[in-house]
């Protein structure tokens, strides 16, 4: 989809679903578990319903997404799918986490080096990205 749309090359995008593909790899949901319930998704964009059928068919605690179109929570609910989008599901997180979340938000800052970042830098990052709500509670501790 990201080549077809002209965001990346077709070399491009094969590197990223490989990455996507190596780095996930125990994450994999066999197509044979949601194929054939890939048709019968909601949602008005028919690329969606093959991410929907899999995070059914795996059981995921949640489809983490900002496309509220394309996955459309009360529908994808009565199918056992809750929809979130990334801040509320980090927020989430952070509640149930906190100082763990804060340490790996440490750690992937001291870890940037291209350009390295500092804690603050990265949480700049992360609010530039909509995750407002999430860096507001990191920042506060």
């Amino acid at each position: 989809m990201i080549v077809r749309e002209h965001q990346r090359t077709p070399e491009s995008g094969t590197a990223v679903t490989s990455a996507i593909r190596e780095f996930f790899d125990d994450a994999r949901i066999d197509p044979q578990l949601y194929r054939h319930s890939v048709d019968q998704m909601p949602g008005p964009d028919l690329d969606d319903h093959v991410h929907s059928a899999a995070a059914i068919a795996a059981r995921a605690d949640a489809l983490i997404t900002w496309d509220k179109t394309g996955f459309p929570s009360k529908k994808l609910a009565a199918l056992g799918l809750r929809v979130v989008d990334p801040d509320t599901y980090l927020v989430e997180v952070f509640d149930e986490l906190g100082d763990g979340v804060i340490v790996t938000v440490d750690q992937l800052a001291r870890s940037k080096t291209r350009p390295p970042m500092s804690t603050d830098d990265l949480l700049d990052r992360l609010d530039g990205a909509d995750l407002v709500r999430f860096t507001k509670r990191v920042r506060r501790g």
